[in-house]
């Protein structure tokens, strides 16, 4: 099992969503944390839920249980997602497939073209 990280960023560079993909054989899981205005979350508690979230995700899979959950639907995380930056400097609302993030635990999701260059590479 290989567990990856990746962040958006806002305006100042400041990490405010980390996802946590998690490669098992042929599974893939991602967890994602969003941080609120009011969060004074560090980034290592970022991480660590997002991988809770991602691992959540395999375990409910396993389980046969419907593999996503906690979907992502308040207003000001709706306001943050506007706000952040992909890795490469551009909105998360302009990624090159539309993507956006619908629940903090997913398995087997659609991959973004970054997150499928960071499982390329991690080979």
């Amino acid at each position: 099992m290989k567990t990856y990280y990746y962040y958006y960023r806002d305006s100042k560079r400041a990490p405010i969503i980390t996802v946590c993909l998690i490669k098992d054989g042929y599974d893939i899981a991602r967890g994602v944390t969003i941080r609120s205005p009011l969060d004074l979350l560090e980034k290592s508690e970022g991480r660590k839920y997002a991988k809770k979230y991602a691992k959540k995700a395999l375990a409910r899979k396993h389980l046969g249980i419907k593999a996503s959950s906690g979907a992502i639907n308040r207003p000001e995380v709706f306001a943050i997602l506007l706000t952040a930056l992909d890795p490469k400097g551009n909105s998360v609302m302009l990624t090159e497939d539309d993507h956006i993030f619908d629940f903090k635990s997913t398995f087997n999701p659609q991959l973004t073209e970054f997150e499928k260059k960071l499982l390329r590479k991690a080979r």
